[in-house]
């Protein structure tokens, strides 16, 4: 990876921490604040393959757990599975040539900030955080429509800023 790939990494993924713990939380409720650095790493996978990303996956797990004070290596695993999850089904599917690959990325998706959610939750209860905060049951599922709908929002918006030129990728020509 040459130097002008790997500042463009980090221009992108310092953005998108900064948005996700600053900008978002401050236009958002705490419930359905999108989780912008996810959907970046989705999709550098996606444009990419999985073992490339490795190292940049691991990275803004790490930076994430760091500024957002959650136990060290909760979010570095969660993308991590996520990432190959994605990646996978995304490779095996042909998600970016197929004409139904909107559908599928919109599925997955929202299956990942499912399980993104479900994997805070875990995490609050075995750190001890879980009745303590407002992750509470009642509350954990009450925003997750708005959080699937950001999220697909900005991967699609993400996809596009790193689509290379003259790529046609989900054209109209492909849907109909």
């Amino acid at each position: 990876m040459d130097a002008k790939k790997i500042i463009i990494y980090l221009l992108a993924l310092s953005f998108a921490l900064v948005a996700q713990t600053s900008i978002f939380p401050a236009f958002f409720s705490n419930f359905s604040i999108p989780q912008i650095t996810l959907m970046l790493i989705l999709v550098w996978v996606t444009r990419k393959n999985f073992i490339s990303q490795l190292p940049w996956i691991i990275i803004a797990g790490f930076l994430l757990d760091l500024i957002s004070y959650t136990p060290l290596g909760t979010t570095i695993s969660f993308f991590v599975l996520a990432a190959y999850a994605f990646s996978f089904f995304s490779r095996r599917l042909l998600v970016e040539k197929e004409k139904w690959g909107i559908v599928a990325i919109f599925f997955f998706i929202v299956i990942i900030t499912m399980f993104h959610r479900f994997f805070l939750l875990i995490t609050f209860f075995l750190t001890g955080d879980f009745f303590s905060s407002a992750w509470g049951p009642a509350v954990f599922f009450r925003h997750l429509s708005s959080e699937v709908t950001l999220n697909c929002l900005l991967f699609f918006l993400l996809f596009y800023l790193f689509k290379r030129k003259n790529e046609k990728v989900f054209s109209l020509k492909e849907i109909q």
